[in-house]
């Protein structure tokens, strides 16, 4: 269905279809962002060592609130690992549109959280740029949008079943979790 005959790009061309029917039209909710990597990662020399870096079981909560997920490289002026014959800039194109698209199904008055992080562990890194300054950039490009950065980067990042248990009430029977009150000006300079 996609070949890339729009963007030079299989992937982008299939990013922007999705943008147009799902954010566009807005049965996906622009203010649930998930930044999670594809199954290009099974390919990858490190995935039968960390199997479940993927993190699949992180996609429930924003499937629940019907938010748009990508995986698409911050980076402009190099070909992604991934699909490495697309146009140089082609991958950080599409994401701009896809956070332009965002930000302009509510007009610019929400913020959206985008959970996720560049996936550098398996992509989009040690080419050109390392794994600090990709995250540097996505900070970029994502807050000019605003994006607030939920990351859910590599290693302890599982968050299993979060639409399942977001039914349940913070409360049981009579124990109620209450938090401390903040502290006023004068008791912060005194701590």
């Amino acid at each position: 269905m996609f070949t890339g005959n729009v963007t030079g790009s299989a992937k982008a061309d299939a990013y922007l279809w999705a943008a147009k029917h799902f954010l566009d039209s807005k049965l996906a909710d622009a203010t649930y962002l998930g930044y999670y990597i594809d199954k290009w990662w099974s390919q990858s020399t490190q995935a039968s060592q960390v199997s479940f870096e993927n993190l699949a079981v992180n996609h429930d909560w924003i499937i629940k609130n019907r938010g748009f997920v990508f995986d698409l490289s911050p980076w402009n002026d190099e070909a992604p690992n991934d699909d490495p014959q697309q146009p140089i800039g082609t991958d950080c194109n599409t994401l701009i549109t896809l956070l332009q698209k965002s930000y302009q199904q509510h007009n610019g008055t929400k913020f959206s959280t985008v959970s996720g992080f560049v996936p550098w562990l398996f992509k989009y890194v040690n080419e050109k740029h390392g794994g600090v300054p990709s995250e540097w950039r996505m900070t970029h490009i994502m807050s000019a949008f605003n994006v607030v950065i939920d990351a859910d980067a590599c290693c302890v990042d599982y968050f299993a079943n979060a639409a399942f248990f977001s039914h349940y009430s913070s409360t049981q029977g009579d124990k109620r979790f209450i938090q401390n009150p903040l502290p006023s000006r004068e008791q912060l300079i005194q701590q």
